[in-house]
C-alpha cells in the first residue's frame, strides 16, 4: 500500500500459464476473457466498468532489472527447492514481459 493507493496481485493465477491449456497472457487480446462470466473472479464487479491507470504498475514492472529479478529467485527458501522448476518458468515470464 502506497499512501491511499491499494494494489492487488492475484497470486492464484499469476503464473498458472504453466497450468492451462490455451491460457493467454492477460495483456493480449481474450487473455481476460475467463473474467467475463459473474462470479469468476471475486474482484470483477468492483472493477467492472471502472477506468483502471496502469501506468504507475507498468512503470514499476518495466523497471526492474535482470538482477533484481534474479534477485528475488535466489531469495527462495530452501524448502521451496521441490518448486524450483515453477520459480525458474516464472523468472524467465517475468523475464520476458520486462524486456
Amino acid at each position: 500500500m502506497l499512501g491511499e493507493h491499494l494494489r492487488i496481485i492475484d497470486h492464484e493465477v499469476a503464473f498458472a500459464h504453466r497450468l492451462l491449456l490455451g491460457w493467454k497472457p492477460p495483456w493480449q487480446l481474450g487473455g481476460l476473457q475467463g473474467l467475463v462470466n459473474p462470479g469468476a473472479h471475486i474482484f470483477r464487479d468492483k472493477l467492472r466498468r471502472v477506468a483502471l491507470n496502469f501506468d504507475p504498475i507498468r512503470a514499476a514492472w518495466t523497471a526492474l532489472s535482470d538482477g533484481r529479478i534474479e534477485g528475488h529467485a535466489s531469495a527462495l527458501p530452501e524448502e521451496w527447492a521441490t518448486a524450483a522448476a515453477d520459480a525458474a518458468a516464472a523468472i524467465r515470464l517475468i523475464s520476458l514481459t520486462v524486456s
